[in-house]
């Protein structure tokens, strides 16, 4: 049978460790009709590909965003503006610079610092969802958690 990976296919999200191994078997750099992309499955391809910035890119949105019909790219021009320049989409040298300056903050020291903020956060949404059977964790807990964390260095108000 051959190889195809879809990832949002019920058996893959219920486990998907053995399409995992077979592609790291048969086809460790396996092309993905589906995503329209590669998809590699051993540490030393995907560690040569990311620090192959001659060859390679991080610019994974313009692809995307070339293929929408023209009406539909203008209607989201603002978001594909701004998108593009998040730090995860840049290649060096601007990805390089930035994660310079966001090392500064970001590190060991500032996130343990953060800690009992944090973790006041994680007990005021745990409280808001309550003895709940069923809520959506998304929306009322993985979201909210890390922008009320981002919240709280700019200092903005919760209320904002």
């Amino acid at each position: 049978m051959p190889l195809e990976y879809r990832p949002s296919d019920r058996a893959v999200l219920a486990d998907p460790f053995p399409i995992y191994q077979r592609m790291r078997d048969e086809e460790p750099a396996h092309w993905s009709p589906h995503l329209k992309a590669w998809v590699l499955t051993r540490y030393e391809d995907v560690k040569r590909v990311c620090l192959d910035t001659d060859r390679m890119s991080s610019d994974r949105l313009r692809p995307f965003f070339g293929t929408l019909p023209s009406a539909e790219a203008a209607r989201m021009a603002e978001l594909i503006r701004i998108l593009t320049l998040w730090m995860v989409f840049r290649d060096p040298p601007m990805h390089t610079r930035l994660r310079r300056l966001a090392s500064r903050v970001f590190n060991v020291r500032s996130m343990h610092a953060l800690r009992t903020n944090v973790e006041a956060i994680t007990a005021w949404l745990l409280n808001r969802i309550g003895d709940k059977k069923e809520f959506d964790f998304i929306a009322e807990f993985a979201g909210p958690l890390p922008a009320l964390v981002i919240m709280d260095m700019l200092g903005v108000p919760r209320s904002e």
